[in-house]
């Protein structure tokens, strides 16, 4: 028969401290940046608009509002013969593009 675990034990986060499951036979670790992970509640389902058979820009079919960034990944064929293209937007008056 086991131990049964108080209530309040089992609410806690988790975080056990001491260092019995640090490994420390290699070099310390140095801190190179930061991750930061959001939650999202599915997987955003992206359409995509062809621009000619080579080129395709992905686009999260949504309403937009003033503050929101937006994102639009650009795909290209892996035959095609062109190395450079120019990407034209056109956008109304208070929207700002960064590329």
């Amino acid at each position: 028969r086991g131990d049964c675990v108080r209530e309040d034990a089992r609410k806690s986060n988790g975080i056990r401290t001491g260092h019995s499951d640090m490994d420390e036979s290699g070099p310390p670790l140095q801190r190179i940046g930061s991750i930061f992970l959001y939650q999202t509640h599915r997987k955003p389902s992206l359409r995509e608009l062809r621009l000619d058979s080579s080129v395709a820009i992905h686009y999260i079919p949504k309403t937009v509002r003033k503050g929101d960034v937006l994102t639009f990944p650009v795909s290209i064929s892996r035959n095609s013969t062109e190395d450079r293209f120019t990407l034209r937007a056109k956008v109304k008056k208070g929207v700002n593009i960064i590329g």
